[in-house]
């Protein structure tokens, strides 16, 4: 069944944690994948076109622009584009904005609304941010689709670049080439990242897994280097995105 279009007085916001698909908006169609983000403007008619074969997982908020009430925000949300892709940091910062929004919605303790608005004027910043570093967008290869396909079934065990370029017949250096042109990381870095990203999903949802155990599991020998990656790519240790992730989920 197709979905309808949809048109409002607000600004909406959609992050694209999985999946693929593509968004009509206005008179154009943007293809998404995971870690894109949409910035629908105020009477913008908009339909969501997801891939009927691939399970979409996303996180959206509307709100009046008169909300924040802060008019130096006001060119903030004007100069954001309709689409951006997100790097890793950036879309860990966005997703903790996202979930701080939840929390507070849900929850309305003492003060909820300016919680609210606060972390709505954080995230809009955090996408100005992101809209200026400029990363280039490459066009979809699909020799690395596959390769990117079969490092997120196996990103927990121990890969060798040469193995690798080995089963997609392609030679190391090539492969690492059309690799970084593609996903604008190195493989090495990519399998980090990929790591990092499962640990947190693992932490918001175990509060009694020990976090060697957790280190392993993700593909990492020593746990010193779990914990020094962990560090680097959140701004913060696991025992302490664990605490936060399950102090929110209570309230």
């Amino acid at each position: 069944m197709p979905r309808p279009i949809r048109l409002h007085q607000e600004i909406e916001i959609q992050y694209i944690k999985s999946g693929t698909g593509a968004y009509a908006i206005g008179r154009r169609i943007y293809a998404f994948r995971r870690y894109n983000v949409f910035v629908i403007q105020p009477n913008v008619p908009h339909r969501f076109l997801p891939d009927p074969q691939v399970n979409i997982e996303k996180v959206y908020v509307y709100f009046q622009p008169d909300i924040l009430g802060k008019k130096w925000l006001t060119p903030v949300i004007s100069g954001l584009p309709v689409t951006l892709t997100l790097a890793e940091r950036d879309a860990t910062l966005v997703e903790m904005s996202f979930r701080n929004i939840r929390n507070e919605l849900e929850n309305k303790g003492i003060h909820w609304q300016s919680m609210v608005t606060g972390e709505l004027a954080r995230l809009l910043i955090l996408l100005q941010r992101a809209k200026h570093r400029k990363e280039p967008v490459a066009i979809p290869d699909p020799r690395i689709s596959g390769v990117l396909d079969y490092l997120d079934a196996n990103f927990c065990r121990a890969i060798l670049v040469g193995n690798l370029a080995r089963t997609f017949a392609m030679s190391p250096s090539h492969l690492a080439h059309r690799f970084k042109r593609q996903t604008n990381m190195g493989i090495r870095q990519y399998l980090l990242h990929r790591r990092i990203a499962e640990a947190k999903t693992i932490l918001e949802g175990a509060l009694d897994i020990k976090l060697t155990a957790l280190a392993a599991r993700v593909g990492f020998r020593r746990f010193n280097l779990f914990n020094h990656a962990f560090r680097r790519l959140t701004g913060m240790a696991p025992s302490d995105w664990r605490r936060i992730s399950h102090l929110q989920s209570r309230k």
